[in-house]
C-alpha cells in the first residue's frame, strides 16, 4: 500500500530559489523507527514521474542520510522504503531532519529545521481532518438522493437535505477561510505556492447579453484565458512537482478543442507565459513538440511543424545538440509538404500502359491517393478492401477516383497483383527510381492513404480503408445537402 495523501494528487506549482545557507550542498537526516539494515531511496519529481536521486543504506536504528556537495533543486521529493511505500515532502531548505515510523509512515512524520514541511503538512493535516468531519454528512446526502423514490416521507427528506446542505456549506466556508489566511500568512514559502496553484480559478458572475440571456460561453472563455492564474509559470520548481504536468496536459488535451489550429494557438499562449523560466519553457515546448510529432490523430503533425518553425529554426531552442537539431529540422521539413490543407505535391508517373499520368489532372471532385507495396502484408489485406469500397462508390456514382502508387521497383509483382485483384483505377509506379515521391510523402510505411479535394488539397490522411469509406460517405452527404439548399434558394 502506498502512503500518499489524497490532497497531493491535486497540487500544482512551485518557484526556484534555494534558501541561502552558510553551508554548501545538502544533508537530509532521516530516522524511521521499525526499519533497519536495508536500502532506501531519495526520489524527485520531474513532470509526473519520480526519478531516483540517491540510494543509501539504513543502519540498525533506522537512521540514514542523503547528502551531497550540490544543493538539490527545489521541489517535491519522496523517501522510498522497501515494499514500495513512500512519503512525499518539500526540499527547499537543504539541511534538515525527518523522523517517522515504519508502521505509520505519514501519520508520525516530524520535521526539524524545515519550515517548508511544517507549512506543507500543516495544511494537508487540516484538510484531511475537515474531510473526515464532513464525509459523514456527504454520505447521508448521497443516501437520501439514492433513496428519494423509495422513501415515503418527502417532507422529511427535504428538511434533512436542507440541514445537511447547510452543514456542508458551513464546512466549505470554513475551509476556504482557512486556506485564504494560511496561504497569505505563509506566502513566502514554496508550500504556499504549491497549494495556491492547486486551487481552481474563480470564475466571475456570468454576464447577461443584450438579448437578456446569459453568455453561455463566458465561463469557458474565461477559464481558457485564466487557467494558469494561480501558478507561477516563471518558476523552475513548478516542473518538479507531480502537479504541473497534469495541469498542463489537461489544458492542452481537455480544455482546448483537439484541432491543430486551436492547439497551436493555445501552445503559443502557454509558451509565452513561461518565458520567465527557461526550464519551464523547455519542458512545455518539448511536451508539445514531442506529443504531436508522434500523435496518431490526423493532422496533429501540423502542431509539430509549427513548433519547429517558430522555436527551433529561430534559435530560441539552445539546449539541443547539433545532431538532434538537424534531425528535428529535417523531420519538420519532410512533414510540411503533406500537411492537411496543403496542395498535394504533384506526381507524374507511368501507368500500366507506359503513359505518364499527372495526379493534378485527375478530373474528379475527390481523389484517393494511396501508396502501397505488393509485398507489404498490410497492403495485401487493405488493397482488396479498398477495391470493394471503390466499386461501391462507383456504383453509386460518387465523384471519386483512386490514384494508386506502387512504392517498390519490382514491376512484374505490381502487374500481377493488379491483374489478380482486377484494379480498375489509375495505377502508376516509378520502377526506375527517377521520382522523389518517397521522401516528399514521408513513406516510412505502407499503405498510406490521402484524400484530396477537387483542387488536390489534402483534406484527410493517415486513413484506414474503413475510415476512408465513412469519410467519403460524409462528404457526399454534405455535398448533396448543399446542392438541395442551393436549389431551394433558386
Amino acid at each position: 500500500m502506498r502512503y500518499v495523501f489524497l490532497v497531493l494528487t491535486f497540487l500544482i506549482g512551485h518557484s526556484i530559489s534555494v534558501i541561502a545557507n552558510d553551508k554548501e550542498g545538502h544533508k537530509i537526516k532521516v530516522t524511521i523507527s521499525g526499519l533497519q539494515d536495508t536500502i532506501c531511496h531519495l526520489a524527485g519529481y520531474y513532470g509526473p514521474k519520480l526519478y531516483y536521486k540517491d540510494t543509501v543504506r539504513v543502519d540498525s536504528k533506522g537512521s540514514f542520510v542523503f547528502e551531497g556537495k550540490d544543493a538539490l533543486p527545489g521541489g517535491i521529493y519522496a523517501v522510498i522504503i522497501p515494499g514500495e511505500k513512500y512519503f512525499e515532502f518539500i526540499i527547499e531548505e537543504q539541511f534538515f531532519s525527518i523522523s517517522t515510523s515504519k508502521a505509520k509512515l505519514v501519520e508520525d512524520l516530524e520535521f526539524k529545521n524545515s519550515n517548508e514541511n511544517k507549512v506543507f503538512y500543516g495544511y494537508i493535516k487540516y484538510l484531511n481532518e475537515q474531510q473526515s468531519k464532513v464525509q459523514p454528512f456527504r454520505k447521508k446526502m448521497n443516501f437520501i438522493r439514492k433513496m428519494r423514490d423509495s422513501l415515503d416521507d418527502k417532507t422529511y427528506q427535504e428538511d434533512s437535505m436542507k440541514i445537511l446542505k447547510e452543514t456542508v456549506t458551513k464546512f466549505d466556508e470554513e475551509v476556504k477561510e482557512f486556506q485564504d489566511k494560511y496561504l497569505e500568512d505563509n506566502k513566502a514559502t514554496l508550500a504556499a505556492k504549491v497549494f495556491k496553484a492547486s486551487m481552481d480559478v474563480a470564475i466571475p458572475t456570468i454576464p447577461i447579453l443584450p438579448n437578456g440571456r446569459k453568455d453561455s460561453t463566458f465561463a469557458y472563455r474565461f477559464l481558457r484565458q485564466h487557467y494558469f492564474d494561480n501558478m507561477d509559470l516563471s518558476d523552475d520548481r513548478m516542473i518538479r512537482t507531480p502537479i504541473f504536468h497534469k495541469k498542463m496536459r489537461h489544458f492542452i488535451k481537455k480544455l482546448i478543442p483537439q484541432h491543430p489550429d486551436s492547439i497551436i494557438n493555445a501552445s503559443h499562449f502557454l509558451l509565452d507565459k513561461t518565458r520567465g523560466s527557461e526550464e519551464v519553457f523547455k519542458y512545455v515546448l518539448h511536451y508539445i513538440t514531442n506529443t504531436h510529432e508522434r500523435s496518431k490523430f490526423m493532422g496533429m503533425d501540423a502542431v509539430f511543424v509549427e513548433m519547429v518553425e517558430k522555436y527551433y529554426e529561430t534559435g530560441l531552442v539552445t539546449w539541443v545538440d547539433s545532431v538532434q537539431m538537424y534531425k528535428i529540422l529535417v523531420r519538420a521539413k519532410d512533414l510540411k509538404p503533406t500537411l492537411i490543407g496543403k496542395v498535394a505535391p504533384n506526381l507524374i508517373l507511368k501507368d500500366t500502359s507506359g503513359r505518364f499520368v499527372s495526379l493534378h489532372h485527375v478530373p474528379f471532385k475527390y481523389t484517393v491517393l494511396v501508396f502501397w507495396d505488393p509485398d507489404c502484408g498490410h497492403c495485401k489485406k487493405s488493397m482488396p478492401k479498398l477495391k470493394d469500397v471503390y466499386d461501391k462508390h462507383k456504383e453509386l456514382n460518387y465523384p471519386v477516383e483512386i490514384f494508386s502508387v506502387c512504392t517498390e521497383v519490382e514491376e512484374e509483382k505490381w502487374r500481377k497483383f493488379i491483374r489478380k485483384h482486377n484494379f480498375n483505377w489509375i495505377d502508376v509506379g516509378d520502377f526506375e527510381l527517377r521520382n522523389h515521391f518517397r521522401e516528399i510523402y514521408d513513406l516510412s510505411s505502407t499503405p498510406k492513404i490521402f484524400l484530396l479535394d477537387e483542387k488536390k488539397k489534402i483534406i484527410a490522411k493517415q486513413l484506414g480503408v474503413a475510415q476512408l469509406d465513412d469519410y467519403l460517405k460524409r462528404l457526399v452527404r454534405e455535398d448533396k445537402k448543399k446542392e438541395e439548399e442551393l436549389q431551394k434558394g433558386n
